[in-house]
């Protein structure tokens, strides 16, 4: 027989070169797009006549710079990755500049780009660290981005306690970026560092005395006033500065409590949450969400700011007109199966599910981790979202009724835990991650029918209607956004969570029965 010629077998878990030719296409096609995107927007802020909206120029610009992000995480040519770090800073400092602007001058049209900047050079410069292994520009970088993060929670906190009237948008927005800041920073050093334990220990006791400061400003007024200390009744500071300075302040402790426990679940959810943001899935959902709520908040602020004397003004609550959107759905629906589809295949076909395994956790806390870090990960893609609204009085509209957007906050919780975690299941049951992503986004399609089933003329108001309505996340977001917090209409997507938690923990322990 002739000889054969032996072919190269590699093992599962070997550590193959990526193919830099993808990422560097990539980032050629988002530099022309980010190009274009700022030259369009750059003449139409000038006055010139433009044919294409703003609208399609900043959805240019986001996905040039999507792109662009891709490109910088996987680039592992120095001369074409350094470069990255230069547009970081850049974007970094002009964010600075425009987000302080409003604190020397009362006009600020570019606090949203200011803060969008801040974001997006954070995100260049943690892509910009993934690969570098220049010690001198590590800590440059790692350096500007701490006192970033920094200046910007300390002054979102101490601004937000001496002017509160400047606290919606400018300090609450302030100590939001900040927060972020200080994460990817601390993250960046890894749990182990002394230096990001210290500065997670200085955001942990800025929130609490934030909470404390808070709580004492809103409460001693109305006690003294009660007991008769002081004739004059006190404006009350809890709504919605009280308030809103408590919620910033449990952010900051959650995060530095997250960062510096020690347990297990907490322990791999990091692991998890890290590995989400050193691939580029992570941002290509967050800009992706970034650009459909854009589209939405533009055309929701076209309706909402009336165009004449005669326009009459949306009626509360105003926010039910810009959540549920094409766009707003389509993004969600095609985001679940991007952020779960490699949770647990992925594991499966590198063959690390198995050293994982060893290690002294068990399959609950494999899966809890895997389940938190991915629930976490969908929250934070909303973050956009919020921005928007609380950046709304910067747009000539008036003040909304926040209470519905708190309502609506629980309710995409409650819907959100329950897509993650069917994601979660499906990720579990192959080691193709595409399997799992077309089951997952299978299923986000069929719980769009209930919506849709439910109007039809046989069920209409029928008990089936209601039953579908509890079925429906489309019909829990609309109540929870006309200030209807129904319990019973989140029993179902909270138990379909925990039914799949419970399948993928038994889908990972079969692995013992063979």
């Amino acid at each position: 027989m002739f000889n054969q010629p032996s072919q190269t077998r590699r093992g599962p878990s070997e550590l193959v070169a990526d193919d830099s030719s993808f990422p560097r296409m990539a980032g050629l096609a988002g530099l022309f797009l980010s190009l274009f995107g700022l030259l369009t927007i750059g003449l139409t802020l000038s006055g010139q006549n433009v044919n294409i909206s703003a609208t399609w120029a900043g959805i240019s610009l986001i996905s040039g710079l999507a792109s662009l992000l891709y490109h910088a995480a996987f680039e592992k040519d120095s001369f074409l990755r350094r470069p990255y770090m230069i547009v970081g800073l850049v974007f970094l400092f002009s964010g600075m500049a425009l987000v302080m602007l409003p604190l020397f001058r009362s006009q600020s049209p570019g606090l949203l780009a200011g803060h969008a900047g801040l974001i997006v050079g954070m995100m260049f410069l943690f892509a910009f660290l993934r690969n570098e292994e220049s010690i001198g520009l590590v800590a440059l970088s790692r350096g500007i981005l701490g006192l970033a993060g920094l200046l910007l929670v300390v002054t979102g906190a101490l601004g937000g306690q001496i002017k509160p009237d400047m606290l919606l948008p400018h300090f609450a927005l302030i100590g939001l970026t900040g927060t972020i800041l200080m994460a990817a920073f601390c993250s960046i050093l890894g749990a182990n560092s002394l230096l990001g334990r210290g500065a997670s220990h200085f955001v942990l006791n800025l929130g609490r005395l934030g909470i404390l400061i808070a709580l004492i400003r809103s409460i001693y007024p109305q006690m003294a006033f009660t007991l008769g200390w002081t004739d004059a009744r006190p404006n009350s500071f809890w709504v919605p500065a009280g308030f809103i300075l408590t919620l910033l302040g449990g952010l900051q402790v959650l995060f530095s409590m997250l960062y510096n426990s020690e347990n297990k679940l907490i322990i791999l959810t990091r692991r998890e949450m890290g590995s989400f943001f050193y691939s580029p899935i992570a941002y290509f959902v967050l800009f992706a969400f970034a650009g459909a709520t854009w589209f939405s908040y533009s055309t929701f602020l076209e309706d909402l700011v009336p165009a004449g004397p005669m326009s009459q003004p949306a009626v509360e609550p105003i926010v039910r007109f810009y959540v549920i959107s094409l766009f707003t759905v389509l993004v969600v629906i095609f985001s679940v199966p991007l952020l779960t589809m490699r949770l647990i295949s992925e594991e499966k076909r590198t063959a690390t599910l198995e050293v994982l395994l060893t290690a002294p956790v068990d399959e609950t806390t494999v899966t809890l981790a895997k389940f938190l870090a991915g629930f976490l990960t969908y929250l934070m893609v909303w973050i956009p979202f919020i921005t928007y609204l609380v950046a709304l009085p910067l747009s000539g509209a008036p003040v909304f009724d926040y209470r519905p957007l708190l309502a609506f906050l629980i309710g995409l919780a409650a819907t959100g835990a329950g897509f993650i975690a069917v994601g979660l299941f499906f990720s579990s049951l192959s080691s193709n991650q595409i399997i799992g992503a077309a089951l997952t986004l299978a299923f986000m399609i069929a719980m769009l029918l209930p919506y849709i089933i439910r109007f039809q003329p046989a069920i209409a108001n029928t008990p089936w209607s209601t039953v579908l309505q509890h079925i429906s996340f489309l019909d829990v977001w609309a109540n929870n956004l006309s200030g209807k917090l129904v319990p019973r209409q989140l029993v179902f997507h909270i138990s379909i969570a925990v039914l799949a938690l419970f399948g993928t923990i038994k889908v990972l322990e079969a692995r013992k029965w063979k």
